[in-house]
């Protein structure tokens, strides 16, 4: 499919569909060095969307897993020994859709409703539980940034 194609996939799953839940699903908070306030931290933010459905259901599933790394000092990419790892967390979101039952959905079409829709929907629930629980950690509280979709590059 293209991206086109795609979106407008995830445009017709979410024009006949509705949410009616969100909730933690999953979460594993590490942190086994205390930052040095004298040097800068680095975040790398990851998050993984995906659809849960059976047919003939009324309702469906978006979930995203989340990573957060945060580290101190080196080149957070580089293998040197230098950069030390002050807090590592994971978590999973999930957010609970009904649907009419008389309704089908594709699985490519679900797949793009959770990059895009679905992922939309869950994100500030992940912005909210990042900010408290780098505050919670005794590091600045951190506020991700923006969402934003992927795209994937044309073939002209």
């Amino acid at each position: 499919m293209t991206e086109r194609e795609d979106r407008l996939s995830a445009g017709a799953v979410a024009g006949r569909s509705e949410i009616e839940d969100v909730r933690l699903l999953k979460t594993q908070v590490e942190a086994p060095e205390f930052a040095d306030p004298d040097k800068p931290l680095q975040f790398q933010f990851t998050s993984t969307p995906s659809a849960h459905y059976e047919d003939g259901a009324d309702a469906f599933i978006i979930s995203v897993e989340y990573e957060l790394s945060v580290s101190q000092g080196g080149n957070p990419d580089a293998e040197d020994g230098d950069e030390v790892i002050v807090a590592s967390i994971a978590f999973t979101f999930a957010a609970l859709y009904s649907k009419p039952i008389e309704d089908s959905f594709t699985d490519e079409a679900l797949e793009a409703f959770a990059k895009t829709t679905g992922s939309f929907a869950v994100y500030p629930y992940a912005r909210e539980y990042v900010q408290d629980v780098t505050g919670r950690l005794g590091l600045p509280p951190l506020t991700l940034g923006l969402f934003k979709i992927e795209s994937e590059p044309s073939e002209e």
